[in-house]
């Protein structure tokens, strides 16, 4: 019996055969916006002192858009909006959970917030603003987020600087992800049929090209077990020679285990307690392949007052079968389609943006960084 593969959901399927290379389109998480903070009252030393020199400040710009900006004060203050919305949930913030929160944000926060000042542009060059619906949408979603009625109940238990950033960000956010709608749904959504016809014709010849190769992949198994039977191959050297699994190096042995603990594998199941240790059984197809297993030893296992269960070490020679893919119906096809367009004119618009902006931080900056350490230990040498 040909054992059939499904490698992935139907149309994530499709995506991976016609559909590769689209934009993830994903929503972006919170982003970040610069704070504001009040510059400290200078103090009058006393008589005689010395005059300190003036420290050096550690304001630096983690991101930019053109005048949007965030700093690394404005990126604290989203770290202690973070740690007080995670105790309205509840959990425990220390120091650990902290450090935690610091380095995710540090990774992310540039990103997102390029981002979203990005849509915030698009939505600019596209007259697209928010009513009052919106607001009171986006504002029910986050308090739902809390197991709150409102948003209001939400800032009640904020510290005031961070109730207001919130505030700030909500109104971003929701236009943002507004934005983000408009421009998914702005897309044309009829379909090509030849498009659709060479999507299927290319899962066809897929799968006749799987379908023979997996003729092959039985017949050479079989032939390792026929030599392995007539003693012209020692199982050993079957392993190292033909094995296609992560255990050849420890001669292809698993660990020992109970029939209790196999799953989905009937046919080794009803084998198990016909054999003998050294016995060997035919090409059993499992984990996507097919195994000649060979029966190593067989133990004892009791668990208090238990009848003792039989516990067994199994080898095997182990062939790789290959992935067939499912056929998608016309309805899941379409959505992939449709899926990879949106997430194009997301990226299409983002980059338009982007290229009329001032743009600083982010995966930008990181490359430039890269490529400039690396071109630095290239003169070194």
């Amino acid at each position: 019996m040909m054992r059939r593969t499904i490698a992935t959901a139907a149309c994530m399927a499709t995506a991976a055969v016609f559909l590769a290379g689209c934009p993830s389109g994903e929503s972006a998480g919170p982003e970040k916006k610069a704070a504001e903070s009040a510059p400290a009252k200078a103090q009058t030393p006393p008589a005689g002192a010395k005059a300190k020199p003036a420290a050096k400040s550690a304001e630096k710009t983690i991101a930019r858009v053109d005048d949007a900006v965030l700093t690394t004060s404005g990126l604290e203050a989203q770290i202690k909006l973070r740690a007080e919305l995670l105790k309205i949930r509840k959990r425990k913030v220390g120091s650990k959970e902290l450090d935690i929160l610091r380095k995710k944000l540090g990774m992310t926060a540039a990103d997102h917030f390029i981002r979203r000042e990005l849509l915030l542009k698009c939505a600019a060059e596209r007259g697209i603003a928010l009513t009052g619906a919106d607001r009171a949408d986006y504002a029910k979603k986050f308090a739902a987020t809390y197991k709150k009625k409102s948003i209001e109940d939400v800032k009640k238990l904020l510290s005031p600087a961070s109730a207001e950033l919130l505030a700030k960000d909500a109104e971003r956010e929701a236009l943002a992800e507004k934005t983000e709608k408009a421009l998914r749904d702005g897309i044309d959504k009829k379909m090509d049929e030849a498009e659709i016809k060479r999507v299927y014709d290319n899962i066809a010849t897929m799968n006749e090209t799987a379908a023979k190769t997996n003729a092959l992949v039985f017949a050479r198994a079989r032939s390792v077990y026929n030599q392995i039977k007539s003693g012209k191959l020692l199982f050993e050297e079957a392993v190292e020679d033909y094995s296609e699994a992560e255990e050849t190096e420890d001669g292809g042995v698993w660990n020992e285990f109970l029939i209790s603990e196999l799953k989905d594998e009937a046919e080794l199941i009803a084998r198990l307690p016909t054999m003998s240790p050294g016995d060997i059984t035919p090409p059993i197809e499992n984990d996507n392949g097919l195994s000649i297993m060979k029966l190593v030893s067989i133990g004892e296992y009791r668990k208090g007052d238990a009848a003792p269960e039989p516990t067994y070490r199994l080898a095997r020679v182990f062939f790789r079968l290959p992935l067939f893919m499912e056929v998608p119906t016309r309805e899941e096809l379409e959505k992939a389609i449709l899926d990879k367009r949106r997430g194009e004119a997301v990226g299409k618009a983002l980059q338009k943006a982007g290229d009329s902006s001032r743009v600083e931080g982010g995966r930008i900056e990181r490359k430039r960084r890269a490529e400039a350490a690396k071109k630095k230990a290239g003169a070194a040498k």
